[in-house]
């Protein structure tokens, strides 16, 4: 029996959601996981409900050649702290390496070698803080999948990605949060275009257009053009 496992979400036991990682995929790397006992298989569920694909492997080798055989993926490696301690230094600087979970019983143990390493978000002793640290990787990369739809319907502003127009953003209002400037993306697209593109030449404009997408009011109103009014 092949001990790499994939498990792919079925729709008789998991409910399909729009909401999960599309494009990546999380390893599960530990050599005494029992995929047997009702722990993993709640535990796999869980994990089913966040990321589109979860791979159990019992060795090092089987992670590094999933990696290797990924292409546009990125994969989240959870790995337990006897195995990560020599799997990490040989997976650390590959690119479809996204983020690296220790998930063990001795953290004060394992939270020294790994300091060394960016890509480790941390040592865990229980599976929740993984998940609830995936869910906010979801958010975050389904609020930029959103930013980046609608910002390419938007005349001439659609060349950067929505993580690009969040630093702009940001420049101009540094406390906007990345939900909030989705929003104000959001209530541009759904401004009259016909009237404001006469005002704005957006073209070579892109850092003006987004200080004035910033200016959105609170009450949901047109954006305020600051400073443009004398280029009529």
């Amino acid at each position: 029996m092949n001990n790499v496992s994939n498990l792919t979400s079925s729709s008789s036991t998991i409910k399909p959601t729009p909401y999960r990682v599309q494009n990546y995929l999380v390893i599960w790397v530990d050599g005494n996981i029992d995929q047997a006992s009702q722990d993993c298989q709640n535990t796999m569920a869980e994990l089913r409900s966040i990321v589109k694909e979860v791979n159990v492997c019992t060795t090092s080798a089987q992670c590094i050649e999933i990696l290797d055989d990924l292409d546009d993926e990125k994969a989240f490696v959870i790995s337990s702290g006897a195995l990560g301690q020599r799997l990490v230094p040989d997976i650390h600087r590959m690119p479809q390496l996204d983020t690296i979970y220790i998930f063990c019983s001795n953290k004060a143990w394992h939270e020294q070698w790994a300091k060394q390493w960016p890509k480790i978000q941390g040592i865990f002793t229980s599976i929740t803080p993984i998940c609830d640290s995936l869910k906010l990787i979801n958010c975050e990369k389904n609020t930029f999948t959103f930013m980046d739809y609608y910002l390419s319907k938007l005349p001439g502003v659609g060349r950067f990605t929505g993580p690009r127009h969040f630093q702009i953003l940001k420049n101009y209002a540094p406390s906007l949060t990345l939900f909030g400037a989705a929003a104000l993306i959001y209530c541009l697209y759904i401004t009259d275009w016909k009237v404001t593109n006469t005002r704005i030449p957006i073209y070579g404009r892109k850092f003006d257009e987004m200080k004035r997408v910033a200016m959105i009011d609170k009450h949901g109103q047109k954006a305020v053009d600051e400073g443009t009014a004398s280029d009529d």
